[in-house]
């Protein structure tokens, strides 16, 4: 019998989750990731290896850490308060974004959320072109960060904090130059991240407490974006920041100011 030929089958690839919004009475969620409006894309990067060191644009404050969550809980609220009338929010909705400039918004209430998602994605003054090896780096090194804190978020160190217990500062620090590696197995990526592993080891070794141990390690996770990059100033660093503070004091406004503050960042 002549052999049959079994085609080895090809590793499929991860779909990516396609870019939309859902919503009920009283929820608000977003699936997948925004891309990238006219007013990001205006920020020029460099893409041409040859003429030095090949750019993304970055968010300031990150998308799935900040904004998306920040979105989804002041239009879950919005929704709430309109008794799930979609239409009625995207009226206030259209309000806010002409009122920050925003033009030719579409009638349609899905493209319009959509469109809302995509302009605070977008927002230029929380976009910064920097070296695609740096932006890469700091996703890497969010990744550490969580780890570490996973390692160190146990019933002793917890009691450690409370009781402000110095004993143990040493084997946190011993943990956390096992755990930011600096090797020399890559290529600019891994260069990136030892440079600002060695950053946050410096901050960790000059914890004298637990406590602020805990503090200094949550700071880092959201802020290493402008912590650790060298394109940023300190011009947007301080207008990111104000508008992160204003959304985490503003939870219990009316969901009307809530949406103003929000759109705010455009």
């Amino acid at each position: 019998m002549p052999k049959q030929n079994k085609s080895i089958p090809k590793k499929s690839k991860k779909k990516k989750k396609k870019f939309e919004v859902q919503y009920g009475l009283s929820a608000f969620s977003i699936i997948g990731r925004s891309p990238f409006g006219s007013g990001a894309t205006k920020i020029k990067v460099n893409q041409n290896k040859s003429k030095g060191h090949v750019e993304d644009r970055r968010h300031i404050l990150h998308y799935d850490e900040v904004l998306k969550p920040t979105i989804e809980r002041v239009m879950t609220k919005l929704l709430i308060s309109m008794n799930g009338d979609m239409a009625k929010v995207a009226l206030l909705v259209s309000k806010g974004l002409q009122g920050r400039g925003i033009k030719r918004l579409p009638k349609n209430s899905d493209k319009l959320m959509v469109r809302m998602v995509t302009e605070i994605n977008s927002a230029r003054e929380n976009l910064i072109p920097d070296r695609a090896d740096t932006n890469k780096a700091i996703e890497v090194v969010r990744g550490y960060l969580r780890k570490y804190i996973t390692q160190i978020s146990t019933s002793e160190f917890a009691e450690d904090c409370m009781t402000d217990n110095h004993s143990r500062m040493g084997q946190y620090k011993k943990l956390a130059k096992e755990t930011f590696l600096r090797d020399s197995n890559g290529g600019d990526i891994t260069e990136e991240r030892n440079r600002i592993h060695g950053d946050i080891l410096e901050f960790i070794n000059g914890c004298q407490a637990p406590g602020g141990l805990w503090s200094i390690l949550h700071d880092l996770v959201h802020s290493a974006t402008f912590d650790f990059s060298p394109k940023i100033t300190r011009d947007f660093t301080v207008k990111a920041i104000e508008w992160q503070k204003t959304m985490m004091l503003n939870e219990d406004s009316d969901p009307q100011t809530q949406l103003k503050d929000l759109l705010s960042l455009i």
